[in-house]
Formats: structure tokens, C-alpha cells, sequence
């Protein structure tokens, strides 16, 4: 399966990513590499939950204060 997501990251999630300028991250770099780089664009609090029945993804719930999110 590794391979796969990789192949997918590579061939759909990058070149989306590059649209406008962006970065092009993927998505093959992890929990870990996730909610490091969120710390460094300035998020305090860094959420990560599963999603249940969704083995592949992750939902990261991201806010740069203690303040309750307004919508």
C-alpha cells in the first residue's frame, strides 16, 4: 500500500499543491512532519484526530490562540 499512496501523493497531491505558488507538499509525510510544520506557521493548538472508518486520513483541527473559534 506504501507505495500506492506514494505514487498518488506524487502524481495528484503535488501537482495540486503547486497551483498558485503553493508548496506542493503531498501527502506522504506524517503525523509527526504534519503538526511540526503547523507549529512553525504559527499554530499553538494542533488537534489530530482519526477519522473513523478511514484508515489513510487524518483531520488536524489548527488554532494560533487559546481564543474560541469564530466562524
Amino acid at each position: 500500500m506504501g507505495p500506492f499512496l506514494y505514487t498518488v501523493s506524487l502524481m495528484h497531491c503535488m501537482p495540486v499543491g503547486l497551483v498558485d505558488g503553493g508548496a506542493g507538499l503531498g501527502m506522504m509525510w506524517g503525523r509527526q512532519g504534519a503538526v511540526k510544520m503547523l507549529n512553525k506557521a504559527g499554530f499553538r493548538i494542533v488537534q489530530v484526530l482519526d477519522i473513523p472508518d478511514d484508515p489513510f486520513n487524518l483531520h488536524f483541527l489548527c488554532k494560533k490562540s487559546d481564543d474560541p473559534i469564530r466562524w
